[in-house]
């Protein structure tokens, strides 16, 4: 059987075309991580969280990720953050109107997990988290003080 040769050469340029969209395109965000930390870190009487992917934008030095959760009511809260990707990433807690006050702040180590008490003097909270690497991941949740999560042992 004789095959034309204009269809063998479509199905290769194709094919072709396919394998190098696939080894060009960006690596999907891990969220069975980010879903896990959620899960894990969720106060089931605390006031939310955030997080996701650091990313550098153009001309920027660092790798930033900000959240802004307009709903936190004034209070004493503990933040914990966890990250994963990276070494350490810094983050801040700031106010959401300027000047954007800092509330605390804290470099931590990706692989543990940050408690950092802050005091919201005034509704809502911004939260900045900064990395030097390409990228990383951040998971950030506002607990009531003293609240901890559940024993849990998870692997990559």
């Amino acid at each position: 059987m004789k095959c034309p040769q204009a269809i063998v050469v479509v199905v290769i340029v194709g094919v072709s075309l396919a394998t190098l969209a696939g080894c060009t395109a960006r690596p999907a965000p891990n969220t069975d991580w980010s879903e896990r930390m959620i899960a894990v870190l969720r106060d089931p009487h605390g006031q939310g969280g955030a997080g996701g992917d650091l990313r550098i934008d153009s001309g920027a030095r660092n790798a930033r990720g900000t959240a802004y959760l307009a709903d936190v009511p004034r209070g004493e809260y503990d933040v914990l953050a966890v990250c994963d990707g990276t070494g350490t990433i810094h983050l801040a807690v700031k106010t959401t109107t300027p000047p954007h006050r800092v509330l605390a702040s804290s470099d931590f180590a990706c692989g543990a997990t940050l408690r950092l008490p802050v005091t919201v003097a005034a509704t809502g909270v911004a939260l900045e988290a900064t990395d030097p690497s390409t990228s990383a991941q951040w998971q950030v949740m506002i607990v009531t003080p003293g609240w901890e999560p559940a024993p849990t042992t998870y692997s990559h």
